[in-house]
C-alpha cells in the first residue's frame, strides 16, 4: 500500500506477506529503508509462491545433494534388536 493510500496490481500481494507483524512497526507503508527484514524468499503459509515448488526443483537438479542414500542400505541386525535409548 502507497502512502496515498492506492494499492498497485502486484503491490497488493507482495506487501501481504508480512503485513501487520509487529516487528515492522508502520506496515501501511512501503519503506525502502526499513531495516527490519527477516529473510523469506518464496513467502510462507497461503502467501507462498506459486512458483515455489518449480524453484525448488530446478535447485535440485542444479545443485545434487552431496550424499545419496544407497538403494540396498539396510540395518545389520534384526530391527526387534535395535536398543532404543533418549538423546
Amino acid at each position: 500500500m502507497f502512502a496515498d493510500g492506492s494499492v498497485g496490481g502486484w503491490g497488493r500481494t507482495c506487501c501481504a506477506n508480512s503485513y501487520g507483524r509487529p516487528t515492522y512497526g508502520v506496515t501501511d507503508m512501503f519503506d525502502f529503508n526499513r531495516l527490519q527484514n527477516p529473510h523469506l524468499p518464496l513467502g510462507q503459509g497461503p502467501h507462498l509462491c506459486v512458483g515455489a515448488a518449480l524453484a525448488r526443483l530446478k535447485l535440485g537438479r542444479a545443485f545434487p545433494p552431496p550424499f545419496v542414500r544407497p538403494e540396498d542400505l539396510a540395518l545389520a541386525i534384526a530391527a526387534e534388536d535395535v536398543v532404543y535409548t533418549l538423546s
